[in-house]
């Protein structure tokens, strides 16, 4: 029987402008390519190394690969054409339970010191670095 080694270390990083934390594999053996706190989903997801084939929504390209406008689509919707294809993608999982990510997280983590607790509290908004006062452009 094979024990549990804590292979994983504990950064902090940025998804879509809210801080979060992610985890990166430090041994080879690690099973997990990456694993990151999602925080508008509040939310563990797991992308482990090995990779699944899986049909996906890609949006269609015309020949000079731009993404082909959909002229029957709803307003409101992907404006763009949409077809089926076979990608290769690492699998993943999500885990959602607080107490659940926790006991993940501590299970895998090297740097227990790491307060990644502080990331899975409510979101507050995106970060906007150096944002720009709008400026009143008045005719001559």
């Amino acid at each position: 029987m094979s024990t549990i080694q804590k292979s994983m270390l504990l950064i902090s990083s940025e998804r879509k402008g809210f801080s979060t934390f992610r985890m990166i594999p430090l041994t080879i053996d690690c099973p997990f390519g990456e694993i990151v706190y999602v925080p508008d989903s509040r939310a563990l997801q797991i992308l482990y190394k090995h990779a699944v084939e899986g049909l996906h929504m890609m949006p269609k390209l015309d020949d000079n690969g731009e993404p082909m406008i959909n002229a029957k689509a709803p307003k409101g919707s992907n404006p763009y054409k949409q077809e089926r294809k076979a990608l290769t993608v690492p699998q993943d999982a999500y885990i959602y339970n607080p107490k659940e990510i926790e006991d993940f997280v501590e299970m895998f983590a090297i740097n227990d010191k790491f307060n990644y607790k502080i990331f899975m509290e409510e979101p507050k908004a995106p970060i906007i670095e150096n944002p720009e006062t709008p400026k009143l452009i008045l005719p001559n």
